[in-house]
């Protein structure tokens, strides 16, 4: 079997993640904040979405994995996986119902990759570097040893590389009104210790892709319990995985492949995307999803880059910070080194 992983651990990707930017337009901002300002609470969220039970022992906030310290029992990765991916739920939830947040494959998140991110991140809502090469993926894959299957693992990829070890899984913004189908979890914001001071394995090096520990804060929000599935991207996209079944995880998708998704999936359900491009020309047209392939991969588009509107109440990918934050259990206690 030809294997063209692009496993990039963060660890030798530190020097080639830091060239393009996204800059926010005022008017997101505007809209950001009045979004901000209609977060939900835990108590007003609809009743076919509640939190499920959580007991101290299935605090995950505890645990070098997401749900355990146990990792053959949440996570398929290099020692149980026969070298493949599996359905997606198979393994056992963290404490907030999310299935295979450790290892299946790994997970693409919005952020920029930069190796020491951390040493200069805002508190509140982190959303990764302001340029990069790389984006960030996080949890692992069934191809991984247990450290890249550790909820504080930084892993960097381009955004036009894929590999059959990496997919994602969708968000929502959670404000007053919405509503989500019945695989999605309520995610209570707060305040959470991202990262670690502890070393994940005496490799001599400084961890500075997850170091320093420091307090973030992140808005509730909505979080799929999987990870997408081939069956779901097939209703929008060719199916182009490595391993075949309608309830394994898609991979060999690039972030690029994971937005587009994204927002496809926002305009077949009615919802406002949250993903557009200015182009680079002189007009700075802002472009719909049907205009992107020709800015982005077209010899105009080099320098085009994709926006996120935080406000909108479509499909979206995690940032890092939501995707730790939810690995943990909410919680956001550091996890011991392995």
């Amino acid at each position: 079997m030809k294997k063209t992983f692009l496993i990039l651990a963060a660890v030798v990707a530190l020097s080639s993640c830091e060239k393009k930017s996204a800059p926010q337009s005022a008017q997101v901002e505007a809209a950001e904040q009045t979004a901000q300002a209609e977060q939900i609470t835990e108590s007003e969220q609809t009743a076919e979405n509640t939190v499920p039970d959580t007991t101290a022992d299935t605090v995950s906030g505890n645990y070098a994995y997401s749900g355990s310290d146990d990792i053959d029992s949440v996570a398929w990765y290099d020692k149980n996986s026969g070298g493949r991916t599996h359905e997606v739920m198979t393994k056992a939830p963290n404490s907030l119902g999310l299935y295979d947040m450790s290892g299946n494959v790994s997970e693409w998140c919005w952020d920029w990759y930069k190796g020491r991110y951390y040493e200069e991140s805002p508190t509140q809502n982190p959303r990764g570097a302001d340029s990069g090469d790389c984006r960030v993926a996080r949890g692992g894959s069934f191809f991984d040893r247990p450290i890249f299957c550790n909820s504080i693992f930084r892993r960097a990829a381009t955004d036009t590389g894929f590999g059959f070890d990496f997919g994602f899984r969708v968000v929502r913004n959670a404000t007053k009104g919405t509503t989500v189908a019945d695989d999605f979890v309520f995610v209570q914001g707060g305040s959470f210790v991202m990262g670690s001071e502890e070393f994940l394995e005496a490799d001599g090096k400084m961890p500075d892709y997850y170091f320093p520990a420091h307090t973030v804060s992140v808005d509730s929000f909505y979080m799929c319990v999987h990870e997408v599935t081939q069956e779901e991207y097939e209703q929008r996209y060719e199916n182009t995985s490595e391993f075949k079944g309608k309830n394994l995880p898609v991979e060999t998708v690039s972030w690029y492949g994971a937005v587009f998704y994204c927002n496809a999936r926002s305009l077949l359900e009615g919802l406002t995307p949250c993903y557009y491009v200015i182009d680079d020309s002189d007009s700075h047209r802002r472009l719909d999803i049907y205009s992107w392939h020709d800015v982005i991969f077209g010899e105009g588009g080099k320098n085009a880059e994709i926006h996120c509107d935080w406000s909108a109440n479509g499909y979206r990918l995690p940032t890092e910070a939501e995707w730790e934050y939810a690995a943990r259990g909410g919680n956001g206690r550091t996890p011991p080194a392995l």
